[in-house]
């Protein structure tokens, strides 16, 4: 256990916690952390600028990174059999590989003996990533979401009691939100910029 600064003794929790309980996700994310030491421990991943990274986590959404495809291979194994020791599951179904820069995997990952998919694309917090980089697919999908909200709110673009300036600032706040999600991280082509000024 940590407090501020100083790390404490290890001990053994000896009974669990319920779905809902305030505590539940800090054991989730302390076991989960530790499960992802283990895979840090290898000192492997992707360099960036001289920096390992060997994987991007966000609550239970891990991406793990890897130069080749043993290396993937022994972290997921690795994430799998450590994960198992706190009572941590891979979901198979929802474990996915993509390939940038090839919509095809020369040999699928396992996970405990069973294939992982290989797919050309994926939404990941809300962004489609796709095996060739391109940010189009997602341009469209946040436009129409974005068209969506306006159509859903189609009430108080009609209504006569709310003054234009509010009506901007629910765009601004309601559309705009959904329909520039993740926008900073698009490499934008000249078609998209046009899709999007319309």
């Amino acid at each position: 256990m940590r407090i501020i600064r100083e790390l404490g003794e290890w001990f053994n929790i000896t009974r669990g916690t319920q779905q809902g309980d305030n505590f539940s996700p800090k054991t989730f994310i302390g076991h989960l952390e530790r499960v992802m030491d283990k895979n840090k421990e290898r000192g492997k991943g992707i360099s960036i600028n001289g920096v390992k990274i060997d994987n991007l986590c966000f609550a239970d959404n891990i991406d793990l990174s890897e130069e080749s495809p043993q290396e993937l291979q022994r972290a997921l194994q690795l994430l799998s059999n450590e994960g198992r020791k706190t009572g941590l599951v891979i979901k198979r179904e929802k474990t996915k590989t993509v390939v940038f820069g090839t919509p095809v995997i020369k040999k699928k990952l396992k996970v405990d003996g069973q294939d992982v998919e290989n797919v050309t694309e994926f939404v990941y917090l809300g962004s489609l990533m796709t095996y060739n980089g391109s940010c189009s697919k997602d341009v469209r999908l946040r436009i129409t979401k974005g068209k969506a909200v306006v159509n859903a709110m189609g009430t108080i673009w009609k209504s006569k009691n709310i003054s234009d300036e509010l009506k901007l600032k629910v765009l601004r706040t309601c559309v705009f939100s959904v329909a520039l999600h993740a926008c900073e991280t698009w490499t934008l082509k000249k078609i998209n910029e046009k899709n999007l000024r319309v």
